[in-house]
């Protein structure tokens, strides 16, 4: 009798709003470019669910493919780290200073009032971005991420819905050979 020999391959599959869009093979998860290739030239933010080495992968893929690439990517792990950002939107000063992308981490844990003024940045980097009046050169691109089994229930329900352009999931899928 033959048997087939049967291997599980360790990947990921990434969801969007939802929709599979991809399955990708760990360490380099190629698979993923081409989809995430949109949201990095998008100057939406980004919510990011997945686990700690995948939402830092993501997090250099869209960096490296948006137009931000030669910009600073500012890496915050806690509100004070995201003060600059705050300040220069919301006073309307130093575009220079907050150029790059902002990746904030566990934004869920923060004190409700500092998702309201997150929420008011998100706001008004829409409104200049909809009105023109800053190139993506000096439009900071936010990106927010949350471990892989957040169910975002911690979030303010403003600031939930202006991060909801883009909600990416990575999620472990495992695969049979």
């Amino acid at each position: 009798m033959n048997k087939k020999k049967v291997e599980s391959i360790s990947g990921v599959s990434l969801r969007i709003n939802g929709a599979l869009l991809a399955v990708g093979r760990r360490p380099e998860l190629r698979e993923l470019e081409a989809p995430l290739r949109g949201i990095a030239l998008s100057d939406s933010p980004v919510l990011i669910r997945a686990n700690q080495n995948d939402r830092e992968h993501l997090v250099d893929r869209l960096h490296a493919l948006g137009r931000r690439a030669a910009l600073p990517c500012h890496d915050c792990r806690s509100p004070d780290q995201a003060e600059d950002l705050f300040r220069a939107v919301l006073e309307a000063r130093d575009e220079d200073a907050v150029a790059g992308t902002w990746v904030l981490h566990h934004v869920d844990s923060w004190p409700r009032e500092l998702q309201a003024s997150l929420g008011r940045v998100l706001e008004t980097l829409d409104e200049d971005r909809l009105h023109g009046r800053k190139g993506h050169s000096h439009l900071p691109r936010v990106v927010v991420l949350e471990s892989a089994d957040s169910d975002l229930g911690g979030f303010d329900p403003d600031l939930r819905q202006r991060l909801s352009y883009f909600n990416v999931t990575l999620a472990t899928a495992e695969a049979r050979a």
